[in-house]
């Protein structure tokens, strides 16, 4: 399987945006250290506890601190398989806990899919963290008949000046009766895309 390849199966994200903050060299890979351990999945004790930080994270409340993830990011993906190189993605969080995610080789080979839906919430850690799942359906891209899927699970944090995000994300290749065919892992990082005055 070629780098590429592998590449897709391993974590499928990206795009490419105007208007982002740079992504410093490093921080995809500083950003396991800042997801390591979330405690339980219950985002009302993730209000109760987590602290924002930064202009938007500040004026949050409790009650309103979870919209901050909510908007487009393009994240860089360092996999931590040494032969896939590093690629992007853009994955957006909607307000009612739904997420559609992308990346620029969706569609190559060897496992062509759809851009992926899934779903996101809030979840108790240090700081303001989220976890999501995202399924992509692999196709085959002559017959357009179905291949199997790519179960996407990703777990980030939100920077403290609320428009940056980092965590780290893993992938799964399915066919359609269920047998794993390929699975990768690694850190991410980025930015949020930002609205630009016309």
């Amino acid at each position: 399987m070629t780098a590429r390849a592998l590449a897709l199966a391993a974590l499928f994200l990206l795009g490419a945006a105007p208007a982002l903050h740079a992504v410093p060299a490093g921080a995809a890979a500083a950003a396991a250290a800042d997801v390591a351990t979330p405690a339980a999945d219950d985002a009302a004790a993730a209000d109760a506890a987590a602290t924002p930080a930064g202009d938007d994270a500040a004026a949050a409340t409790p009650a309103d601190s979870t919209q901050l993830f909510v908007g487009t990011w393009m994240l860089l993906n360092t996999p931590a398989q040494a032969e896939i190189p590093p690629f992007y993605e853009l994955i957006t969080f909607h307000a009612d806990g739904t997420v559609v995610q992308t990346e620029s080789d969706l569609t190559g080979p060897p496992f062509p899919a759809t851009v992926g839906h899934g779903v996101w919430r809030r979840v108790s850690g240090p700081g303001l963290v989220l976890n999501y799942t995202v399924v992509h359906l692999v196709y085959d891209p002559t017959t357009f008949l179905p291949l199997g899927t790519i179960k996407v699970v990703g777990r980030g944090v939100l920077g403290k000046d609320g428009n940056t995000f980092s965590g780290q994300v893993k992938a799964t290749v399915y066919d359609l009766h269920g047998a794993v065919l390929f699975q990768g892992n690694g850190p991410f990082a980025g930015s949020r895309v930002e609205n630009e005055p016309f």
